[in-house]
Formats: structure tokens, C-alpha cells, sequence
């Protein structure tokens, strides 16, 4: 796998430890399944949010609705100025056109873990049948530093998170990269919040002292229209991720604005994991991680 992609992404280090720990598994656990005993972070393609993507397609939704509320509103100001029936006919047209826009605004949030689920529907069974019965909700990956976020088209992963509190641990599997945080491996936990997007940042020990500090989220139409009314206490992922990693809410919230750890004690600075581990070939890094076929 070409190491440039990660060269400058948040989950460069984790990625490297977690393959080199992968790659010592006990006798007969596949390297980077979810029969894994460890926490990891490790890459499914050659190339970050190829074609298209749901960012992109909520992109496309979102420039539909404009279009369609912009024609409705040029159909009702023609309609002023027309006779009946044409008037009338103008105005109502123009009216469900423009709500028929408008109600395509809530889409991307509405159908988040559906539009994942189209886009990965062999890799959603197969994480799911992990923990039959889990809960399993369509998520973004971001950096979990609130100076890092920013607004784009593509998040840094799109995926679906499968919440096993029986088992104690958080299966991701993205388009990107796949995720497990086991919860005795959970360093901090706490939410997280930017513009309209609400849910948990936790920070999780991956291999050999190497920690990676992410976030997911998901839209929230309440953050979007009332914020005001919105607290920490509400937020479903980071309510979901407590009671995996047994963690009291309170807890969680009290740690709002914690800064990462970092690497932990233990970890030789002078032996830092290089970008080289990366580049393994196109056949060697399906035949590690083994995800079904994407579609």
C-alpha cells in the first residue's frame, strides 16, 4: 500500500503499530479481524475516499434541494404578476417545489446510517454478525483535537459503528480503514460537538504505548435548529459508547476539552514507527485485514 496517503493523516502511528501488532497474532486469529484481543486501527484501501462517497452524494442532495427551493421561489414570484388560473397554478406549483427542497436539506442527517449502509453492505453485514443484536449506527471518523476540525465534502472516514457492550468494545468499519477500541484500552472518553455534528472523542491504547485520539459523530438535526437546547446529556453515540466501555456519563462529560495523552510511558522516543511500514503491496494488505469485497 502506497505509504504517501498516510503521510500526513491523523492515524499515520496507529496505523504502522497496529499492523506491525496484527502481524503477531495468536495462531489462528486473521490478522485485522474482530476476533482480534487488541485494540487497532488498520487500512482497507490504496486510496482515501475514492469515487464516490457519502459526503460527496449528501453534497449532491444538498445542491438539489437549493436548486429546488430557488425554482419554486421563481415560480411564486411569477405567479404575482400572472391571471387566473395560471396564477394559482404557478403558486402551488411553486410552493411544493419548494418544500419538496426544503425536506431535502434533512436527508444527510436523517439517513446517515442507511446512505453507509449502501455503500458498504457486505462490510456492514459482516461487522454486524460480530455482535448480532448491537446496536449499529452510520458514523464519521474525525481528529479527536477540536483545533483540527474543519468543514469539507469527505470526513476522514465514513462508517458503520457496531456497539457491543456485551463484549465490551466498539467494532468500525469504515470505507477507509477498519476500527476496534476495546474498553480496557480506552484511555479517556468524553463528547464531542462541531457545528451540527454531535457524538463521542475517546482516546485508546493501540500497540506498544501508541495511543490515537479520534472522534465519531454523526449530523443532529436538533443541533441544527436549536443547540441551545441541546446538552451532553442527550448525545445517543456518546450515551452508547459509555455503557460499552462501562464509563458513568457524568465521567465522560467532565472530561469535555481533555487534552490526549499522547504516546504513554513506556515508549521509546528514539524508536518511532516509520511511514516505510506502510508500503506493503496491493495482495498483502487485502490478504491482512481480509474484509469482505467492497461494492
Amino acid at each position: 500500500m502506497p505509504a504517501d496517503i498516510w503521510e500526513n493523516d491523523f492515524r499515520r502511528d496507529a496505523i504502522a503499530a497496529s499492523l506491525a501488532a496484527q502481524a503477531a497474532q495468536p495462531s489462528g486469529v486473521e490478522p485485522g479481524s474482530y476476533e482480534s484481543p487488541d485494540s487497532f486501527c488498520v487500512p482497507l484501501v490504496t486510496r482515501l475516499n475514492a469515487g464516490l462517497t457519502p459526503g460527496k452524494l449528501a453534497l449532491g442532495v444538498l445542491g438539489v434541494a437549493v436548486l429546488l427551493m430557488g425554482l419554486g421561489a421563481y415560480l411564486i414570484y411569477w405567479a404575482e404578476g400572472a391571471a387566473m388560473p395560471a396564477a394559482a397554478t404557478l403558486a402551488i406549483g411553486g410552493g411544493c417545489i419548494g418544500l419538496l427542497g426544503f425536506s431535502l436539506l434533512f436527508i444527510p442527517s436523517k439517513m446517515h446510517t442507511s446512505v453507509v449502509k449502501w455503500f458498504l453492505p457486505d462490510r456492514v453485514r459482516y461487522v454486524k454478525s460480530q455482535a448480532p443484536g448491537a446496536t449499529a449506527i452510520g458514523v464519521e471518523i474525525a481528529p479527536g483535537e477540536q483545533e483540527k476540525q474543519e468543514i469539507a465534502v469527505d470526513a476522514d472516514d465514513f462508517a458503520m459503528a457496531v456497539f457491543d457492550v456485551a463484549g465490551r468494545r466498539l467494532m468500525i468499519e469504515g470505507l477507509n480503514c477498519r476500527y476496534q477500541i476495546r474498553a480496557d484500552d480506552v484511555v479517556s472518553l468524553q463528547p464531542f460537538r462541531f457545528a451540527n455534528y454531535m457524538g463521542a472523542t475517546f482516546e485508546f491504547v493501540v500497540a506498544d504505548g501508541c495511543t490515537l485520539f479520534m472522534a465519531i459523530a454523526k449530523p443532529s438535526l436538533r443541533l441544527s435548529t436549536a443547540p441551545f437546547l441541546v446538552g451532553d446529556e442527550s448525545n445517543k453515540l456518546l450515551q452508547l459508547a459509555c455503557e460499552t466501555f462501562d464509563v458513568p456519563i457524568d465521567e465522560a462529560i467532565a472530561n469535555k476539552g481533555r487534552v490526549p495523552t499522547g504516546s504513554m510511558p513506556g515508549k521509546d522516543e528514539d524508536d518511532d514507527l516509520i511511514v516505510d511500514d506502510l508500503i506493503v503491496d496491493d495482495e498483502s494488505a487485502d490478504d491482512a485485514v481480509t474484509p469482505p469485497p467492497r461494492r
